[in-house]
């Protein structure tokens, strides 16, 4: 979360250094894909045969769509309203209907266009993606034998940069082909998965050190590899092949922390703050956009400079704002909902998948 933000809102006006950190921080929608992938396969791999498809998707459901339909509708309702309705006559005459967004299909309808939606929509692409996911991989954990679902897995990984490439070569102008399709970016939740599945497979040994070292090693090339495509997420090297390098990056990253799990290399992400912001986290993602448009407008009230907005104050405070309103959300909007998942979905004897990063267990299941 702290990536997504730092590559929307990073005051690099005034603070100049962090410019690379907001020119990268979209990376952060891979971590988010790889640590999903890992932790989705895993509550699945665990659940029991009884109620397998109904208990995940009642579960899943209860998560993501009461806050989400909740957000859109309410933009929405606010797109009507403002301005005699011309935000909303111009998302129809642009881009096309919210019923893509309903539907989790925005990714498909922006990708297929070329054309992106709002500002206020765009960062809901990675939850379209994640929903299909979603959608499709439990009746492939399903039907599959785990040696099979381990060859299908590494399929997959080495066919979403193909198809980039493929779509690269197809449409050399339209980046979102590659960024925000699922086949494109199938290779991150891909990965994590196969790591959840290879836990379960028996006994695994993974030289530490070796790994850490493989772990900066990808990470260098990855950023190196950015740095070479002119630092855009949408540069040829990035869109065939950049993607997939920040995503076994990432993934080194996970099969590290669960390596080094318990010890005092990953005990810090224990720490209270990070698990509560871990905790608040889907709140934050989807409720970011609409906070910076609240703080600007009261920033506007209270007739401060433009350029507030631009400084490292003013980033913290609409960081401050943002974790406010999502707390809000969580404790008076979700976590009533969240309560109903062991009523209607109970999970008893489904082992709890690992709490990798600060409130990811919270999260995801």
């Amino acid at each position: 979360m702290g990536l997504v933000f730092l590559n929307h809102y990073a005051p690099v006006a005034s603070v100049p250094a962090l410019l690379l950190f907001r020119q990268i921080g979209w990376v952060g929608v891979d971590v988010f894909f790889v640590l999903s992938g890992f932790l989705i396969t895993g509550i699945l791999l665990d659940a029991k045969a009884e109620r397998y498809y109904r208990n995940f998707y009642i579960r899943r459901s209860l998560r993501i769509f009461p806050l989400y339909f909740a957000t859109i509708t309410v933009v929405l309702a606010w797109m009507l309203i403002a301005n005699d309705g011309e935000d909303y006559t111009s998302l129809i005459g642009t881009w096309g209907s919210p019923l893509w967004l309903y539907a989790f299909l925005g990714n498909v309808k922006t990708a297929v266009s070329g054309v992106a939606p709002p500002f206020v929509f765009v960062p809901l692409w990675s939850l379209h993606v994640e929903e299909q996911f979603y959608l499709i991989f439990p009746f492939v954990v399903r039907r599959l034998r785990r040696e099979t679902l381990f060859k299908t897995l590494v399929v997959l990984v080495i066919a979403a940069p193909v198809i980039r490439c493929l779509l690269w070569s197809y449409d050399r102008t339209n980046p979102w082909l590659q960024y925000m399709l699922l086949p494109s970016r199938m290779d991150g939740l891909a990965l994590g998965a196969l790591i959840a599945l290879r836990m379960r497979m028996g006994a695994w040994h993974v030289p530490k050190r070796a790994l850490g070292a493989a772990g900066l090693l990808l990470l260098a090339a990855s950023c190196a590899w950015f740095i070479a495509g002119g630092r855009i997420f949408s540069s040829p090297l990035e869109r065939t092949l950049g993607y997939s390098l920040f995503s076994l990056a990432f993934a080194a990253l996970v099969l590290w922390i669960v390596q080094f799990r318990g010890s005092w290399q990953t005990n810090w992400l224990n720490a209270a703050p990070l698990q509560f912001i871990g905790k608040i986290s889907y709140g934050m993602y989807l409720l970011q956009v609409p906070t910076a448009i609240l703080f600007a407008k009261l920033t506007r009230s209270l007739n401060l400079p433009r350029t507030v907005d631009e400084t490292a104050l003013g980033a913290l405070s609409l960081y401050a704002l943002c974790v406010v309103l999502a707390s809000l959300s969580f404790y008076l909007f979700e976590r009533p909902i969240l309560r109903l998942k062991d009523t209607l979905a109970p999970t008893d004897g489904q082992r709890r998948p690992l709490a990798l990063f600060a409130g990811q267990r919270r999260r995801f299941t």
